[in-house]
């Protein structure tokens, strides 16, 4: 959804978003995850959204590969920022 949500996104990204995803594996929101989403939440200023993908990074111990600058904040997270 956070891919695929973007603005104004073209039909070969869109297309190549989806095929990446289709390749991914997905990981149950479950109570773990949940109870660090609410400590993402409480010790930094982000969005829900954004800390339930933060949280379920720093749970399943995968890195979060992003462009997203915001997530530079969460010291927990293993990141991967992609420089535009």
């Amino acid at each position: 959804m956070e891919l695929l949500g973007v603005f104004s996104i073209s039909k070969s990204q869109r297309d190549a978003m989806q095929n990446m995803i289709d390749q991914c594996y997905i990981v149950d929101f479950n109570d773990e995850i949940k109870r660090k989403t609410i400590q993402i939440k409480q010790k930094y200023k982000i969005k829900l959204p954004d800390a339930i993908i933060a949280s379920t990074a720093i749970i399943s111990d995968i890195p979060l590969i992003t462009a997203d600058a915001d997530f530079k904040a969460i010291k927990e997270l293993n990141l991967i920022l992609l420089e535009q």
